[in-house]
């Protein structure tokens, strides 16, 4: 979803508090829905919190996925079994 408006950006230290603070709302809202009822108010609830951060996070990053889990990283010396 493209927003209509300023097309410039936050400056780096207002993204740079606005990630730690969306991070520490998304986590909050992990929480939530995990020991909420699937499909009830409070899970959809925190569902459509973390859309709306990841919504930000496309528009203010450019990665509407940044704020999802990511895989560890392993070493380069590891090899696919062949």
């Amino acid at each position: 979803m493209r927003y209509k408006g300023r097309s410039s950006q936050p400056s780096r230290e207002i993204q740079e508090k606005a990630v730690i603070a969306l991070r520490a709302c998304r986590d909050a809202m992990v929480a939530i829905s995990t020991g909420s009822k699937v499909g009830g108010l409070l899970y959809a609830a925190a569902d459509e919190v973390m859309d709306a951060i990841d919504d930000l996070a496309g528009v203010m990053l450019d990665d509407k996925r940044f704020f999802h889990a990511k895989p560890h990283s392993t070493s380069g010396t590891a090899k696919a079994n062949t």
